[in-house]
């Protein structure tokens, strides 16, 4: 996995409609770059043919 560039964090969050500083974006980036491997992890795992444990249900 890449490391996140502040330039990848910029972009992503002016697509969210964030206006954040290159201060700022150094400031959020281990964060981000702990949830993006956290992600990178649950991706690799295989669940096979597993249903999912959730289920939502409107009342």
């Amino acid at each position: 996995m890449a490391p996140l560039t502040i330039d990848t964090l910029g972009t992503l969050a002016r697509l969210h409609g964030f206006d954040w500083t290159d201060t700022e974006l150094e400031a959020l980036r281990p964060g981000a770059e702990v949830a993006h491997a956290a992600l990178e992890t649950l991706r690799a795992l295989d669940l096979g043919s597993a249903d999912p444990t959730t289920q939502y249900r409107m009342f």
